[in-house]
């Protein structure tokens, strides 16, 4: 799930480039197509089933709460603040995670945990300079249900995973996905562009590496630690996010950053001593 995280942090830089050129919901279309290809053709290597017609509701839940809202949300936000912004806002994930872990999965949530997510909650503030830049309301409010709807998506994901592969949840919610986000998205844009070698490397990164591998990543772990632990795996993301802004796009962060993440390693130390306790 750390993994996962860092590689989340690096595709709010990567969207950050991409976003000048395709719209939104274009690019989640595409990113979600092309994994869900990939995804069908492993599977068709390794003789794995899809999820069975009468179940495909699982799936379809899944790719409408955690891919169209979720991360179409993420990109529009992202595309109206910054990269740094968007790590911050979004990592608020956790918090959300443990919340909606002890409503649907019945799991018990310690005063230990919530003072993890206390403790890494300060770190995100502090790599990634809160404060310093304006209040854009669409922005941050898009960031805001790309949270919300990410700590949902993630629970249900740990609720599907009892019965199926994460692999092949994960193959239905892209198809479902793509399918979903065409009727949203816009194509008069310059798609030629695509061969430029920054951004046509930024969306194979985004529809493979951080859709394929991170999802399965982030599923797997899903399916192996309580939300309440796993969900604080996503504060990683703001300081590879924060950090590959300020080398890549300008967007200097102060010391602040290393402060931070000392906490953010704090908090995901301590929830896991508590949970082994």
């Amino acid at each position: 799930m750390a993994a996962a995280s860092a590689i989340w942090g690096a595709t709010f830089v990567a969207s950050k480039v991409v976003l000048a050129v395709v719209p939104p919901f274009a690019l989640v279309a595409g990113r979600f197509a092309l994994a869900w290809l990939l995804l069908r053709l492993v599977m068709r290597w390794r003789g794995i089933a899809a999820v069975p017609w009468r179940q495909a509701w699982i799936p379809l839940l899944l790719g409408t709460v955690g891919m169209v809202i979720s991360i179409g949300a993420q990109f529009i936000g992202t595309d109206l603040t910054s990269a740094s912004q968007g790590a911050l806002v979004t990592s608020a994930a956790p918090a959300l995670m443990a919340l909606f872990a002890a409503v649907i999965l019945g799991e018990r949530l310690l005063p230990l945990h919530v003072a993890s997510i206390g403790i890494a909650t300060a770190g995100v503030v502090l790599v990634t300079g809160i404060g310093g830049s304006g209040f854009h309301l669409l922005g941050h409010g898009a960031l805001a249900v790309a949270a919300t709807t990410w700590a949902l998506y993630s629970v249900l994901t740990r609720w599907a995973c009892r019965h199926y592969d994460p692999m092949v949840l994960l193959a239905g919610a892209c198809g479902w996905g793509a399918l979903l986000a065409l009727p949203f998205a816009r194509w008069d844009w310059p798609v030629v562009r695509l061969l430029e070698p920054a951004i046509g490397g930024s969306v194979v990164f985004i529809a493979l590496g951080a859709t394929v591998l991170a999802f399965l990543l982030w599923s797997w772990g899903c399916a192996r630690l309580p939300a309440r632990v796993g969900g604080l795996f996503m504060f990683v993301q703001p300081v590879v996010g924060t950090g590959l802004a300020a080398w890549l796009l300008g967007e200097m962060p102060a010391w602040t950053l290393y402060a931070g993440g000392a906490l953010i390693l704090a908090g995901v130390a301590l929830a896991q001593r508590t949970d082994q306790a």
